[in-house]
């Protein structure tokens, strides 16, 4: 599948790579350098082939000094991978203006444009279960229920980005649903159908991993998910930041697109 931040990614390195070569190619000494045997068993010597007054010359650079054969060096070699660098930025920059389709496009204008949707992308994968899911049931803590969004409230910016994440891969996800687990309910932040399978998985976002109580009750978490059957690495999966690096929205959708196979 198409990654567009790799793309991204390498768009910026060889646009980096460019400015080198350019910045090269402009410092760089008239003429170029090339190499010849002056003997059946002698090494190659370095000639600089310019032009000067009008007239070409081949001047030997045994003698030249080791700045002026590396400026030539570099010349050369920029020169050899210009033009692939060149053909890179350009196929590049077409990928990266990829527009993947997301839930909102096949969503659009409600059951008014049901069969023109179905008719370009096909009837979408459902799943009695999953729709018969209401969103944001949990009841602790009604208070933390304040960060708004066009996508609805949520208890924190890092689960909205995570959401927006979900919304802009086009996963069908509900938020925060009633999941029995015995004689009480557990909520987890994510409830989302699989584009492919149409299966159910649960994604919960560990927001504190350095926080002791915090994974105290995670722990109890999965093992309560366990027991109704959702498995951790199975239909249940944990996105959390990296310890000392705060919330990263790029590592998150590629944590997604790693889980959902995008």
């Amino acid at each position: 599948m198409l990654n567009l931040e790799r793309i991204k990614e390498e768009l910026a390195v060889q646009s980096q790579l460019k400015e080198k070569i350019d910045i090269v190619l402009q410092e760089a000494p008239e003429g170029n350098i090339f190499f010849q045997k002056t003997g059946p068993e002698a090494a190659p010597l370095p000639y600089h082939d310019h032009y000067q007054d009008g007239k070409r010359h081949r001047t030997a650079l045994k003698n030249a000094e080791e700045g002026t054969v590396k400026a030539l060096l570099l010349k050369r070699y920029a020169k050899r991978i210009l033009k692939k660098v060149e053909r890179n930025i350009k196929a590049l920059q077409g990928a990266s203006e990829y527009a993947p389709f997301t839930e909102a496009d096949k969503s659009f204008g409600g059951d008014l444009y049901r069969e023109c949707r179905e008719h370009f992308f096909g009837a979408p994968l459902s799943n009695p279960t999953f729709e018969a899911l209401k969103e944001r049931q949990n009841p602790f803590h009604p208070e933390h229920m304040n960060v708004r969004s066009e996508l609805g409230l949520f208890r924190s910016r890092e689960e909205l980005s995570t959401a927006k994440a979900m919304n802009d891969l086009g996963l069908r996800f509900k938020y925060e649903t009633a999941l029995p687990v015995g004689m009480y309910n557990r909520y987890p932040d994510f409830a989302v159908l699989h584009p492919k399978t149409g299966a159910i998985i649960y994604i919960e976002y560990a927001g504190k991993p350095a926080d002791p109580g915090y994974q105290k009750d995670l722990q109890q978490r999965i093992r309560d998910y366990a027991n109704v059957g959702v498995f951790l690495g199975v239909n249940l999966f944990i996105i959390a930041p990296t310890p000392g690096e705060g919330f990263d929205l790029v590592q998150i959708t590629e944590r997604l697109k790693g889980i959902f196979g995008i």
